[in-house]
């Protein structure tokens, strides 16, 4: 940790706010962020069950997922269905509020975008050609066929009607590599 990190408890949460930005350890060993965000807002705020999702976070997210037991349900839905998975996190205007490009704020017809770490997925990505953008560090939103040969057309269907927006989901190589790419909110594996 960096010299003059500040760390809080708050519940079974452990708040660490850097220079560079904010992570949220909850007692599950998930982390929220890094997103400058938390710093600017000056306020994180947690359910009062642990292993709660932290509340008051997900604003730019669609209703059914600003509630914990809708986030709780999508979190489940990949965990279920991706065992392997090291990490995913959701992406873009749904974890931001905002599109990077236009600044225009998350709304009704908004994506969420879905980045998953799962090697062996990448590697079936890679043996089926499919196009990899960013330097190589990931692909572009899967589309039917995608999603058909890797098993995943099933869970799209399932978290987007969960979230009640469509779900895009993209491969990446790392988590760093989602992490280059700016804020996001971290969906820890199973």
């Amino acid at each position: 940790m960096e010299a003059g990190a500040k760390v809080a408890v708050i519940g079974d949460a452990v708040v660490i706010v850097t220079a560079a930005g904010a992570c949220v350890a909850l007692s599950y060993a998930s982390c929220l962020g890094p997103a400058t965000a938390f710093v600017d807002e000056g306020a994180v705020m947690f359910a009062s069950e642990a292993p709660g999702v932290p509340t008051g976070l997900f604003e730019t997210l669609p209703l059914s997922l600003q509630e914990e037991t809708g986030f709780a349900r999508f979190i489940n839905q990949i965990q279920a269905w991706l065992p392997e998975m090291l990490v995913a996190g959701i992406r873009g205007s749904s974890a931001t509020g905002v599109k990077w490009e236009t600044g225009e704020p998350f709304n009704e017809a908004s994506d969420i975008d879905l980045a998953i770490v799962d090697n062996g997925l990448w590697e079936k990505a890679q043996e089926f050609g499919y196009e990899l953008i960013g330097g190589g560090t990931r692909t572009w939103p899967l589309d039917e066929d995608q999603l058909d040969g890797l098993g995943l057309r099933e869970l799209q269907a399932e978290l987007t009607e969960i979230a009640g927006h469509r779900v895009s989901i993209m491969l990446y190589r790392s988590m760093d590599d989602i992490l280059a790419r700016g804020p996001f909110i971290v969906i820890p594996p199973p």
